[in-house]
């Protein structure tokens, strides 16, 4: 079976001694994704590409956030069977990333 890399990013700040933490949210009238729900960033690792510039170019595109400050890797790995990926073991590899996001990227609707 072959084996497909992934990321996720579990993303938080320090703001007046708290901790606050991303979530991104789907869009509610988007049925063929789901409708409404929350969700942290993931995804694939592409070919030639560390880990680390995966979770760099994936919070990037996810949610526009570019000041990472520190990627801390948890050695908590998922392994699932692709979906729509017939002969695919996806290993989700997770990742507390501590960036600089706007208040208003806190909640984020997409």
């Amino acid at each position: 079976m072959k084996i497909k890399n992934k990321i996720l990013a579990l993303i938080y700040r320090e703001k007046d001694k708290k901790i606050e933490l991303l979530a991104l949210r789907n869009n509610p009238r988007d049925l063929i994704h789901g409708g409404d729900f929350y969700y942290v960033v993931t995804g694939g690792v592409k070919d030639g590409e560390s880990f680390n510039d995966a979770i760099t170019r994936e919070i990037k595109e996810e949610t526009g956030i570019e000041n990472i400050i520190k990627i801390q890797d948890i050695e908590i790995i998922f392994e699932y069977t692709c979906a729509g990926e017939q002969g695919y073991l996806c290993k989700e590899k997770s990742y507390i990333v501590r960036g600089m996001a706007k208040s208003k990227d806190l909640v984020k609707s997409i």
